[in-house]
């Protein structure tokens, strides 16, 4: 009786499709941490920059 080689098993995450409500979810909540982290850093050049940020996320809606 020979053994025969089995390959191992395949991946899950390899077969599945990204689910489209991530995928939109994704570039807010990426978008509100750079506004966080741009509006933690302070001062007028931080609060500017902040408020470009979310007029161009609020644009792309």
């Amino acid at each position: 009786m020979r053994h025969e080689e089995i390959p191992p098993p395949r991946s899950t995450l390899s077969r599945r499709r990204p689910n489209p409500a991530t995928l939109a979810f994704l570039p807010a909540v990426v978008a509100r941490g750079v506004v966080t982290a741009v509006r933690s850093t302070g001062g007028s050049d931080g609060e500017t920059a902040a408020k470009n940020i979310a007029k161009a996320r609020s644009n792309r809606r």
